[in-house]
Formats: C-alpha cells, structure tokens, sequence
C-alpha cells in the first residue's frame, strides 16, 4: 500500500483550490506547478511545502496540458486543440507565443532542455516535434513504426530524449538530441504518463489507477528493467 508523502491543493475555485488539474511539472526550486483545464484553464504554482504562491494564464490559455519548467523558472505549456505554446517568465508574465498548427496533430506532453529548445509529444504524428522558442520548427524525433501514439516524453540528466508510447504494448525508447535512437524497450503493462525522479528512475502512472517507480540496472546506453 502506498503512503501519501505531501500533497498540494483541494477542490475548489479559491487561490489554492483547484478543479480538473491535468498534468504537472517541478521547477528546480521544487515548486509544484499545475495545469487546470475546463473551467479554469490556468496554471497554479505551489511551494514543495503545500502553500499557494501564484496563479496565472486564465487569460489566455484555452486548453493547457501539457507543462514543464526550463531551467531559467518559466512555465512551457502546449495546448492541445488550439495547437499552441505559450512560454510564461518565472513571474507569470508571457514570454512568448506561437501557433504550431502547420506541425502537430494532438501534442500531450512537453519538456525543453537548457539550450531554447521544446520538445513535443505529439500522439497522431507518432513522434516528437522539436521547436525553438520563437516557434521555428526545428527538427523530429522518432516516428511512425518506431514510436506510435507516443503519451510522454522527457529528457535524462544526460541529455537522452526518453518517449514512451502505448501502442500494443508500452514503449519506451531513448534518443540523442538529435533523433538517432539508443534504446529501446517494451512492456505488456499499459501506461498513462511519465516523468524521471532522477537519472537512475523512472515513475510511471498505469491505466489501472497505479504508480509504479523502475530503477535502470544500469547507467549505460543499454536500458533494461
């Protein structure tokens, strides 16, 4: 049985209530930030500590999912249906904005690295969508055959682009930076979302309303669980 550790938030419309939060991301402060969908549409910001510190975007996010935070604070969010990134600074203010409509299909998840690059999970283009932060589109990462209806994507200490994919059974395959492939694994246990708790770990959330942590037997190119 697994014990709550902290929790952040409560049910409802008030500065730290929430209602329908959908993905979630850590800054390297440790602050918990949220994205809300319908009705809300925004982003919350806790401290690791449960309090309240800020919220922001109701005005002009539509449809938030996915959220990571770069290594400067600022909170990327891309937005399934409109098709958009919105870039805010550590304060809540826009950094930037742009359509990626012409590239992506149904983007779900995203993370960036240090050097203004985003990357995108995009679950109909069956690959990652790599852009900049002025939305040039930049280059992709995997593909149809290799990495089908991919539902998260994150990147290793090391710089390795980790994509996990439900298609059949759970994939999930490393790449360099620049899309050629490392790794590859497969599992017959169903995943939801994932997200890395340190170079050697792995947290997966499965269909079944369970949370499962892997570790890596090894630090090589070679994953194996």
């Amino acid at each position: 049985m697994g014990h709550i550790y902290n929790s952040v938030g409560e049910c409802g419309k008030r500065d730290g209530q929430m209602l329908y939060p959908n993905r979630v991301a850590v800054a390297r402060n440790g602050d918990v930030v949220v994205t809300e969908g319908s009705p809300a549409h925004q982003i919350q910001v806790y401290s690791q500590y449960d309090v309240f510190v800020r919220k922001f975007g109701a005005d002009i996010l539509q449809h938030p999912h996915g959220v990571t935070v770069n290594h400067r604070g600022c909170v990327i969010v891309v937005e399934c249906k409109v098709m958009r990134v919105v870039i805010f600074e550590p304060n809540g203010r826009i950094y930037s904005k742009f359509s990626c409509s012409q590239h992506l299909e149904f983007p779900n998840d995203v993370v960036a690295n240090d050097n203004e690059e985003i990357f995108i999970s995009d679950n109909r283009a069956h690959c990652v969508k790599v852009f900049n932060y002025h939305g040039i589109f930049l280059r992709q990462i995997g593909g149809e055959g290799m990495t089908n209806f991919p539902i998260g994507v994150c990147i290793t200490e090391r710089g390795h682009v980790v994509v996990a994919d439900n298609h059949n059974n759970f994939n999930l395959t490393s790449f360099a930076q620049d899309g050629s492939v490392i790794s590859a694994l497969k599992s017959r246990v169903k995943r939801f979302d994932l997200t890395l708790i340190d170079e050697g770990s792995v947290v997966l959330a499965s269909k079944d309303y369970k949370v499962f942590v892997y570790r890596f037997l090894s630090h090589d190119i070679n994953y194996s669980w």
